[in-house]
């Protein structure tokens, strides 16, 4: 709250040297428009007629930008990154030769530059990826340096900032080496900051719902914060609902328990996508329709696998493909699907790395501890406890179960709010798992660590996210290290 206040006093001292709010025109507006409701054909259709060749201007541009950014991360086409490709270097030539002058010159620049970046990561191209996400952060330390009253280079310094926050430690190196440096805490400030801003900028339009949803993800993901995450989407949504900011809201109902809510919520979105299909929400809504042990879950898994041209995520489909398959007793389906997860995407993914890993293990999920991870997993807590506490302990024969059964009887525990016997449980497996490969110890620790952080205990919460970090885990390892250095990185800068 503290940079908040400083940067609206900021911005107060010297309002007289801002410039004024950029308006859009009414192609714009409709363009971007059909861009959050993923209506491509709509937006190709409103380009390809003669009065936006008229009309066009950078703004128009770099909507169009924007539309292709989202079909290429959704589609994950080599055709369509191209596509967006060959006209981001148009759009930069443009910026060059007309506008280099415009205070807010940088900010356009690293706006195509970082939505280039995201979608070269997101296909694996790391390296040049990496370099594009060093180009867009100097353009916007300088740009926003130059032109402070412009809140809305803090969209992408913010998002940033945050980012570079939560990278663990073993990776802080390269951090330095690019000269880059932020916290959570900043990233979330400078975010809020903007979405304050916005309230009274025609800005609000263009980049609205995407600060919207990154402010919440970042919450969500980094922060596990369910009130402020879910009520800033909601109220967004009431008056200016799109289906990114829809989606966004069926993978937080899905991560914080909401698993009826989910695929309804789902079911509606994948109705009201006509134009173009989103596959994502077949694989939201099998999974979810799994977690709650559904007959038909399979349908749409299917559908994603082989509607899914893409890789993301695919693996993960496989698997519970086959998890759907193993508890309804059809082996040989188990058996292929585990193939195909073998075969099939890519790792990108933390979920698709760990199917990968089961598959290519050979080993068979024990079903009764699948039932009740499932179950946990779309927050029927009190259903996964109650079919742990009918299992009769003796059936286990690995190491690796026996710590997952009391993981899993820690983790519904804590969930339904006995947290007493949660700690200790939570102790208990991380004695137990400390030399163990599995990630159910650095997982407990976390939880201890949210646990002892709603308590106002900084010292122990610190000592837990600490101790994620440092156990051995090889399932989950970037996204539980995320979260623990997240946590540590806003505790430290209280």
């Amino acid at each position: 709250m503290r940079l908040i206040f400083f940067l609206y006093l900021l911005n107060i001292f010297i309002a007289e040297k801002a410039t004024a709010d950029h308006k859009f025109d009414d192609l714009a507006l409709s363009l971007v428009k059909d861009v959050y409701d993923f209506k491509f054909k709509s937006v190709e259709t409103q380009i390809s007629k003669g009065t936006f060749k008229e009309l066009s201007n950078l703004d128009h541009d770099l909507i169009v930008y924007q539309a292709q950014f989202y079909k290429a991360f959704l589609s994950e086409q080599r055709s369509d990154q191209e596509i967006m490709e060959n006209f981001g270097k148009k759009i930069l030539h443009k910026i060059d030769n007309g506008f280099a002058e415009l205070p807010l010159s940088k900010f356009y620049r690293s706006e195509v530059i970082l939505r280039s970046a995201l979608i070269k990561i997101k296909n694996q191209q790391y390296l040049t990826g990496a370099k594009d996400v060093h180009k867009a952060y100097k353009l916007l330390e300088s740009g926003y340096h130059a032109n402070p009253t412009e809140f809305i280079y803090l969209k992408n310094l913010g998002l940033l900032h945050a980012c570079i926050g939560a990278v663990p430690e073993d990776f802080k190196w390269i951090i330095s080496f690019l000269g880059f440096s932020g916290s959570v805490n900043q990233g979330l400030q400078e975010l809020e900051y903007v979405l304050l801003k916005l309230q009274d900028s025609e800005f609000k339009y263009i980049y609205g719902p995407e600060v919207i949803c990154l402010t919440s993800f970042l919450e969500a993901t980094l922060t596990n914060d369910e009130l402020r995450s879910s009520s800033r989407i909601d109220i967004w949504n009431a008056t200016n609902y799109s289906s990114l900011t829809g989606l966004m809201k069926i993978n937080l109902l899905s991560k914080f328990g909401y698993n009826d809510k989910a695929i309804t919520s789902a079911l509606l979105l994948r109705k009201r996508s006509t134009e173009y299909p989103i596959y994502y929400l077949d694989y939201l809504i099998g999974a979810s329709k799994l977690f709650r042990l559904d007959d038909d879950a399979f349908i749409f898994l299917e559908n994603y696998v082989y509607g899914f041209r893409g890789n993301s995520l695919v693996k993960s489909a496989c698997q519970k493909l086959a998890w759907d398959a193993l508890i309804n007793k059809k082996t040989k389906t188990y058996n292929y699907w585990m193939r195909e997860c073998s075969i099939r995407g890519n790792t990108f993914t933390d979920e698709d790395k760990e199917a990968e890993r089961e598959a290519l293990s050979g080993i068979q999920p024990n079903i009764h501890l699948l039932k009740s991870r499932l179950l946990f997993d779309g927050g029927y807590y009190s259903k996964s406890l109650d079919l742990l506490s009918g299992i009769n302990t003796s059936i286990f024969n690995s190491d690796r179960e026996k710590l997952e059964y009391k993981y899993r009887v820690a983790r519904a525990t804590h969930e339904l709010l006995m947290i007493v016997k949660a700690k200790a449980l939570y102790l208990s497996v991380i004695e137990s798992g400390k030399d163990q490969p599995y990630y159910f110890a650095a997982n407990s620790s976390l939880k201890l660590g949210d646990i002892f952080l709603l308590e106002n205990d900084t010292s122990q919460a610190l000592k837990y996210y600490k101790l994620c970090i440092k156990l051995p885990k090889k399932e989950y390892r970037n996204s539980l290290d995320q979260k623990a250095k997240a946590n540590i990185s806003l505790l430290s800068s209280d």
